[in-house]
């Protein structure tokens, strides 16, 4: 039964591991193809514009909507607000230095979840809320009754296995004997 949860918890911080570390190389490469788009007009950003707003999403970096107003002519204005993932990428002022903000906020949060691996807590919060992180994943809403709901049945379980564990394992071997 250990050894199990050894290789369940192996496979599950090598999986993180990796992925957090894919995530980051990722991140720095469109940055570094956005940084040039920039500097030098290299188009390679324009290949990888889905890919780059998908890692956004991934990351949970929410979409910025930027105030812009514009002269039209005849003294006239145009204000709206303005997508920054529809507009990626973007060369004016008005979106490259929100644009860059994104980048280095997605770094952050690679190099914490790197680091999540390495903390003992975060995977005990992991097993504690085994159900509402599962959910989460599963792109249920953080507010639904549903995670409030499997995270008292999974407490309400584990209490129960952990109070009569002798006794459940009497009936199991008692089942598989007959």
């Amino acid at each position: 039964m250990i050894q199990i949860f050894v290789v369940t918890f192996i496979i599950c911080f090598l999986y993180k591991l990796f992925n957090s570390l894919i995530d980051l190389s990722k991140v720095y490469l469109f940055r570094n193809y956005y940084t040039s788009f920039l500097t030098s007009n290299s188009i390679k950003i324009h290949e990888y514009k889905q890919s780059c707003i998908n890692l956004f999403i991934k990351l949970h970096i929410q979409d910025i909507a930027i105030p812009v107003s514009q002269p039209v002519g005849y003294g006239q204005l145009a204000n709206y607000t303005a997508s920054l993932f529809q507009n990626f990428p973007d060369k004016t002022n008005i979106f490259a230095p929100d644009t860059m903000r994104l980048f280095y906020n997605a770094v952050g949060i690679c190099k914490r979840r790197i680091i999540e691996c390495f903390s003992p807590k975060y995977w005990i919060d992991c097993i504690i809320f085994l159900p509402k992180n599962i959910l989460l994943y599963l792109n249920v809403s953080i507010d639904s009754i549903l995670i409030k709901f499997f995270q008292l049945f999974y407490w309400l379980i584990g209490i129960t296995i952990t109070i009569f564990s002798t006794d459940i394992a009497q009936y199991i071997k008692l089942f598989f004997t007959r």
